[in-house]
């Protein structure tokens, strides 16, 4: 699972997808992004880590097995090279290799059609407030090409937000491309022109023209490893004496944090590079801890079949909350077995007992929450509500004992058992004042007058 197949926190907008999906490009972008990896070489990764913020350059790394290196070798890098063509961690050293150059295609900046149509017929003004594809394009320019073109390829295979604009981008490689591959880009962006007239039939995107070839490549920046180098932190498992969702919801919340600390990082970002200036070290390691903070979540979601590929910070809070309130009414169910109440509604309690055992129907745990209220501090209107709820979901026949429950009459044996033990013995008489108010065992106390809705047997 890679970084560009999973959608950054930003939200889902309005213009998720402002130019359509690829789906029918995503087999042969599949293939294209396999082909693109093979003309990689060793020492373009080499060259592409000495760019890459420290802690990211430093959890690369760490997945292969490698130790921190200040200076990066080519068979170092080979290494690297080798695990992400295939391997166990495969999928997490991509997420880490193309972060830097794919985030924005998610369209984190919510850019609209006529927006990537502007910008790709070469409008800088777009560009100019689209921080996050600003920043992508930044470092495209810096790495070798060979990186970018396999990055696209990526962004094109798993059909992110903005896989358009990275069609458009490799289209403006085309000479650059396998026979194969460019056969097929150039298909495949007649068939997006078809659809959407409007796109240029050659795209020019302000910032992603290729380096003169006559220059060097630029310098590793001293500064990412002077001010860079604090050490990254602690990844965080879940304890033993911790239920798994509680080590993920605690690595969820550093997540959240993470990437609400990289906003205004994202947005000094996307004024420096809209300044045409150099962003700076602070705000690339925000964006990098955002990520990989993002990479230990998921890491610890793999093959958790309720969090969907492709899902967002807040789709995973949503299962944990889900999960959580699941775990919550099945205690409740389990209390049910040994529910009591008066010998009126015995029958009825004892095939309640025995569908607690069995865990169904969900309309149980609405019965407990309701036996808890009455016998607490809860109001008419919170027992009555519950009342009605336990009345709707739960079989008409047990009415009688959801009655007594919302009266007070019905609680549960093992905890007033245990209220119970260690407590003297009330010896003190019942006056016959007392005896004579008190109703019959086999029958419920009168209602109070503003509980109508609770008698309903």
């Amino acid at each position: 699972m890679s970084l560009i197949a999973s959608k950054a926190d930003h939200g889902t907008g309005p213009h998720d997808y402002p130019l359509g999906r690829l789906e029918s490009a995503r087999q042969d972008g599949e293939q294209a992004a396999r082909r693109a990896l093979q003309r990689v070489e060793a020492e373009d990764v080499r060259r592409a880590l000495l760019h890459y913020p420290a802690e990211l350059r430093r959890a690369i790394l760490d997945l292969v097995g490698l130790p921190d290196l200040r200076r990066i070798s080519r068979r170092a890098a080979g290494t690297v090279l080798a695990r992400l063509r295939g391997g166990r961690y495969s999928p997490q050293l991509r997420s880490r290799l193309t972060y830097p150059l794919t985030l924005g295609y998610h369209n984190c900046d919510d850019l609209t059609a006529d927006e990537c149509i502007g910008l790709l017929g070469g409008d800088e003004e777009v560009l100019h407030r689209a921080g996050c594809l600003a920043f992508n394009l930044y470092v495209q320019a810096a790495v070798p090409r060979s990186l970018t073109r396999w990055a696209l390829a990526e962004v094109v295979a798993h059909d992110a937000e903005l896989a358009p604009v990275a069609l458009a981008q490799l289209l403006g490689m085309a000479d650059e491309l396998d026979e194969e591959t460019a056969a097929w880009v150039h298909g495949a962006w007649a068939a997006l022109r078809a659809r959407e007239p409007r796109l240029p039939e050659r795209p020019r995107l302000p910032g992603s023209a290729p380096p003169d070839p006559a220059e060097p490549p630029p310098p590793a920046p001293e500064p990412l490893e002077s001010s860079m180098t604090t050490p990254p932190p602690p990844r965080q498992r879940p304890s033993d004496d911790d239920s798994r969702d509680d080590g993920v919801r605690r690595l969820l919340d550093d997540a959240e944090a993470a990437f609400a600390e990289a906003v205004p990082a994202a947005d000094a970002v996307r004024d420096a590079v809209a300044a045409r200036r150099r962003p700076g070290d602070a705000d690339l390691q925000r964006l990098t801890e955002a990520v990989l903070a993002f990479d230990r979540l998921r890491a610890a979601l793999a093959g958790d079949a309720d969090v969907p590929s492709e899902a967002t910070l807040h789709d995973v809070r949503a299962v944990l909350d889900e999960r959580a309130a699941a775990q919550d009414d099945a205690a409740l169910i389990a209390r049910l077995a040994a529910v009591t109440g008066p010998p009126a509604v015995e029958e009825v309690l004892a095939e309640i007992r025995a569908a607690a055992a069995r865990g169904e129907p969900p309309g149980l745990a609405v019965l407990a929450r309701l036996i808890d209220a009455a016998a607490g501090d809860a109001d008419v209107d919170e027992v009555s509500a519950l009342s009605g709820h336990a009345h709707e979901q739960l079989p008409g026949g047990w009415s009688k004992a959801v009655t007594y429950a919302a009266l007070g009459q019905l609680s549960f044996a093992e905890e007033t058992a245990g209220e119970h033990d260690g407590a003297e013995d009330d010896d003190t008489p019942v006056s016959e004042e007392d005896a004579a108010a008190a109703p019959p065992p086999d029958e419920p106390p009168p209602p109070p007058e503003n509980s109508t809705t609770w008698t309903r047997c």
